[in-house]
C-alpha cells in the first residue's frame, strides 16, 4: 500500500505530545496509518479507541502490543459506568417512563418523553431545547410539557440511587449532509 502525504505526516510526526487525534470518516485508513505510527513507535505506549466492540477487538489483534485498543465505553466504564451497572438498560420503555413520572394513560405524551430521551443521549447538551419530538398537531405547550417531563426523568435516571433505568446509548442516524471525506488531518493538543 502506498502512502498518502497526510499519512507520511502523521506516521512521522515525533510523538512528543500529549494527544494526537486523527480524524476523517470511514475508509479514509485511520486505523492502517495509526497502526503503522504505532509500530515505528515501538518504545511509545498508544491507546487506539474505536467506535464498536467488534472493531476494537479487530484493532488489538492488528496492533502492536504498545498500543490498546478499546472502546469509548470501555474506557470510561471502571471510572463511571461502574455505579450505573446495577440499572443500565437496553432501552426506555414507554410504559416504564409512565410509571416512573406519573403520566397515568397519556401514551402519546409517554412516546414524546421516550423520543426526546432518546434524541438527547445521542445529541449535544446545547441541543436539548430543539430535541422536543413534535408534528404539525402539537402545540408548544405540549412540547414544553415534554420537555419538563424529560429533564425531571433525565435527573432521575442520572441519580445512581433512582429505580430510573440509565440507558445505554445509541447510535445516531448518520447526517446525509455529511459527504464522504477522506482526507487525514492531525490535530495535536498539549
Amino acid at each position: 500500500m502506498a502512502l498518502t502525504e497526510e499519512q507520511h505526516e502523521i506516521i512521522g510526526n515525533p510523538l512528543d505530545i500529549d494527544l494526537i487525534m486523527v480524524i476523517a470518516f470511514a475508509g479514509a485508513a485511520k486505523a492502517t496509518t495509526l497502526r503503522i505510527k504505532a509500530g515505528t513507535h515501538q518504545k511509545k505506549r498508544g491507546l487506539y479507541l474505536a467506535y464498536n466492540r467488534a472493531a476494537a477487538e479487530a484493532a488489538q489483534a492488528a496492533f502492536p502490543a504498545n498500543t490498546k485498543c478499546k472502546t469509548v465505553h470501555a474506557l470510561a466504564y471502571p471510572s463511571f459506568g461502574r455505579c450505573y451497572a446495577h440499572k443500565l438498560a437496553g432501552n426506555l420503555r414507554v410504559g416504564d417512563a409512565m410509571r416512573l413520572m406519573g403520566l397515568g394513560e397519556d401514551w402519546k405524551l409517554g412516546r414524546g418523553v421516550v423520543d426526546c430521551v432518546d434524541r438527547y443521549i445521542c445529541a449535544d447538551l446545547d441541543d436539548f431545547p430543539r430535541l422536543v419530538p413534535g408534528d404539525l398537531t402539537q402545540t408548544p405547550e405540549r412540547s414544553a410539557q415534554i420537555a419538563a417531563v424529560v429533564k425531571s426523568l433525565w435527573q432521575r435516571m442520572a441519580a445512581p440511587r433512582d429505580e430510573a433505568p440509565m440507558v445505554r446509548d445509541r447510535v445516531p442516524e448518520a447526517p446525509s449532509a455529511i459527504a464522504p471525506h477522506t482526507r487525514l488531518r492531525l490535530h495535536h493538543a498539549r
